[in-house]
Order: structure tokens, then sequence, then C-alpha cells
């Protein structure tokens, strides 16, 4: 069975995660719950896109939803949230479910005041018209999501409710908000807006472009909660193409205003170049020197971030202080300074620093440098156990940075030796 998922032909087996569809089928039958595809998966599938996020509203309580669930799929593949939410993760598809809800916006931050709701009124809260599609939970619809390819028509035929416009914008790729107050609620849908421009080729309707216009005039995407912005800024960096998406939000001035994508990732490609290191990871760079001034925010993006920032500031704040130090000893302060330090880390130091001379000196001549032996190799050419062990590699290290850089291990084995000779230890 061939699927199509934005451009890339995939083969997937119909009996993928066979277990959870049956298991959420079984619980329907009974007349505990109702389910509802909807959302993104159903816009997708509209389009011919097999999505693998499966979002789905259910009527009933979620803490027997959840009970339920458990036994069966394992507390490891299911998380409830404090939001009347479960995501059950298989092993190709993973699901959203949540009850029906009203979202209030008292801040304008795009965080909402959640509270229960019924179907209907779930479904003016969502942010495009194209997006409101609430299909029928069936056998039949879960083969359209695990495979199958229907038409246009037998799709419409299994919608339950939906906006008025719902079908004629699906079928004009027309991009259009619930109600004239959407970007100001929630500025997100800004960002949504682009990607879904970009990857889903939408165009948005005429009074839409308006209110879309006015809200990149007024710069409501400020408003935006910081740490949630960055997560979906960073969720974008690592779509397939998204080079596209964020040229295009970088357009809109919906990016941070101190740094140009564009020219950013022109500026590591060529840094692979002139160090010859290709195992850069150019989105994660973009991103700390991007919002490198929301350092607190992003340490909650997780541990990876969390040390590039803090090796980051290090690397600055060392290099900074090599302008004032010793002039015979900056190679090796250089050194010592990015020795063993992550790359990404030492590309976001040289695009934030304001001297990086001693950063392309180190990538240049010096990242391969090290001392070949070990403390046991230079007891076993004969010197004693004790501090000087320590002071001879260092010795040899700042001899390798400045004399020979290539000395092999035999060579270091030869200035070993000399230097015992000469101290008679």
């Amino acid at each position: 069975m061939v699927i199509i998922e934005v451009g890339n032909r995939l083969e997937v087996e119909m009996q993928m995660d066979e277990r959870i569809w049956e298991q959420l089928l079984d619980i329907q039958s009974k007349g505990q719950f109702v389910f509802y595809f909807v959302g993104g998966c159903v816009r997708d599938l509209c389009y011919g896109i097999h999505s693998r996020d499966i979002d789905i509203v259910f009527e009933g309580d979620v803490v027997e939803l959840f009970e339920l669930l458990s036994p069966e799929l394992g507390k490891k593949n299911i998380q409830k949230s404090n939001l009347d939410t479960l995501s059950i993760y298989g092993d190709y598809f993973e699901f959203d479910l949540a009850s029906p809800r009203k979202d209030e916006y008292p801040s304008q931050n795009g965080m909402p005041k959640i509270t229960s709701a019924t179907v209907k009124e779930d479904l003016s809260r969502r942010d495009f018209t194209v997006n409101t599609g609430y299909m029928e939970f069936s056998d039949q619809t879960i083969r359209w999501f695990k495979g199958e390819s229907p038409d246009l028509k037998q799709i419409m035929s299994k919608i339950i409710y939906a906006h008025p416009m719902f079908e004629p914008d699906i079928q004009n790729r027309k991009l259009r908000i619930i109600h004239d107050q959407s970007f100001e609620e929630d500025p997100s849908r800004l960002l949504r807006a682009v990607k879904y421009m970009t990857f889903l080729k939408l165009e948005l309707d005429r009074e839409s472009e308006v209110f879309f216009k006015v809200a990149l005039k007024e710069r409501r995407i400020e408003r935006l909660d910081k740490a949630r912005y960055m997560r979906i800024i960073w969720d974008y960096i690592h779509f397939e193409h998204a080079d596209e998406l964020m040229n295009k939000l970088h357009g809109y001035n919906l990016l941070p205003e101190q740094h140009r994508y564009k020219d950013l990732v022109q500026r590591i490609v060529a840094m692979k170049s002139k160090w010859k290191c290709e195992t850069i990871d150019s989105k994660v760079v973009v991103f700390v020197v991007m919002f490198q001034e929301f350092k607190e925010q992003m340490k909650t993006l997780g541990h990876l971030l969390n040390r590039i920032v803090k090796e980051m500031e290090l690397i600055i704040e060392g290099i900074d202080g090599i302008s004032s130090g010793d002039a015979t000893k900056k190679r090796y302060l250089a050194y010592k300074i990015l020795y063993n330090k992550k790359i990404e880390s030492i590309t976001c130091a040289n695009l934030i620093s304001g001297d990086s001379k001693w950063i392309d000196l180190y990538m240049t001549e010096l990242s391969h440098v090290k001392i070949h032996l070990t403390g046991s190799d230079i007891k076993r050419i004969g010197i004693h156990e004790g501090p000087r062990i320590g002071e001879l590699k260092e010795e040899l290290l700042i001899y390798k940075l400045y004399e020979n850089p290539e000395m092999s291990i035999e060579g270091e084995i030869k200035w070993i030796e000399s230097a015992k000779n000469e101290t008679g230890n």
C-alpha cells in the first residue's frame, strides 16, 4: 500500500499499529465514547497526504479513557496531560486525543485559558477553516489513514461537523481564519499561516489577508510567549525543506530581527568548508544564534541546547580574555578554551563573538592536535609517578601547538625521552 507524505512516497503496511486502532474502535463500539478525526490529519488527507500525526476529539471522560487504554497499551506508550488530553505513541503513528474545549485568550500571548465544551463549540476555537473537518471514526476511515487513497467526495461524505466554508476552501486551497480576532488571540497562527502557504500551497482569502497584514504591521508576533515561539521555530527548522519556510518567515518579518536566516546558513556553509568540518549541525547552530538573547528559555528546550548555550558562553568569555593575554601563549589558550567542545557550541560562538580569529585558528590549524601518549605510557618511559607526568604532557602539548602540530606518537616518545635525559627524571 503506497501513500504520499509531502511529496515522499512511503510504503505502509495495513497492520501498522493495529492494536491501537482496534482498541479505540472497541471502546467506541461499546458506546462509552465517540471519536472524531479532526484538524491537520483530515486536511492533509483531503490533499492526498497521509500524516503520521493523528488528532482525535472524543466525547467522554478523559480519566476513564486513560484507564481503559492503559492496561492494553502500556503506560510507557500513553501519557495524560493536565489539559484533558492523551498522547499515544505507536510504532508508526502518534495519536493526540483531546476532549472538546473552548479557548479564551485573556493576555493575547497565545496561551489560552481552557474550559470544557461541546464538539460544535470546539470547532469555533480552530485557526483556519481547512482545519475544521470532524470526520467519522470507523473501519473505513481508519483504512484511509493507514494507506488507502479516497477521493475528496468520499472524504466529504464522512465529515460530521465542519465550518460552512470547509469544503469550498479545501477545494480552492484557500486559507481563511475563523473570525477577525484570530491573529490577535493567538499570534502563533501567523507562523502556521506561512507554513501552510509554503508547504500546502494554500492562499489567504482576501479578508484573511487583510487581517494577516495588520497583524504583521502591529508586530503581534512579539506578544507570543517566548518559550512557545522558540519551540515552534525549533520544530520548523527540523522540517524537510525548512530553508524555504524559514526564508519566507523572514520575508514576513516573523523571525528575530538581529539575524537573517539565509545569511546565517551561508556563513555556516562557508565555515564548514573553511574548517573542513561537515559534522556541524547547521540547524542547531542557527537556532541558538537566532535566539541567544533568550538563553534562559532555551535551556528549557532540552539538555543538548542547554550544553550548547553554556559552552558558547564559556567560549566567548574565554576568547574575549585572550586579547589581553600573553602573546606567546595565545595559541595555547585558544586550544585549551576550545578543545573537546561541541562543534555546534564553537560555531555559535564564532557567529556571535566579536573576535573570531582565534576560533578560526583553532579550527583550521589546531583542532586535530592532541597528545597520543597516556600517563601510563610516560611511566613506562621512566618518568616517576606524580605531578611531573602532567607537567610533561602540558609541555609536550605546547611544543606541538607551536613547533610541530603533526608530530607522531614516535616523535612524542623521543621528546619525552629527551626531556627525561635533560632533567634526570
